[in-house]
């Protein structure tokens, strides 16, 4: 009987699950949701929960899998303590950085 998975596996499930759809969705919306503008409201609402049905089943089937580098026992070990600083240290090197060579001497 297979265990059932921690709750960093569920977190990293979501997180990766949410990293699939999105880029479904940036790449061709269509293929999640079909096509918004013309539907109406209750097919909207019928898309809407079909989405969310198979992230719940993606996410199901991503946390059976295993996690490199995450003790699968370590319920704190997908937490994310410091991501403020860490955005705020990301953002700072980014300003840093000299502009992309396409727009180095464009004046706005």
């Amino acid at each position: 009987m297979p265990h059932a998975p921690s709750f960093a596996q569920i977190l990293a499930a979501a997180d990766l699950a949410d990293g699939f759809i999105a880029e479904i969705l940036d790449a061709d919306p269509a293929l999640l949701v079909g096509k918004v503008a013309e539907q109406d409201n209750k097919d909207i609402a019928k898309a809407a929960r079909k989405l969310a049905e198979f992230r719940k089943h993606l996410i199901d089937a991503l946390a059976q899998q295993p996690l490199g580098g995450v003790d699968v026992d370590d319920d704190y070990a997908y937490e994310e303590d410091g991501e403020d600083e860490e955005e705020d240290e990301d953002q700072e090197t980014v300003q840093d950085q000299p502009a992309p060579a396409k727009t180095r001497g464009k004046r706005a």
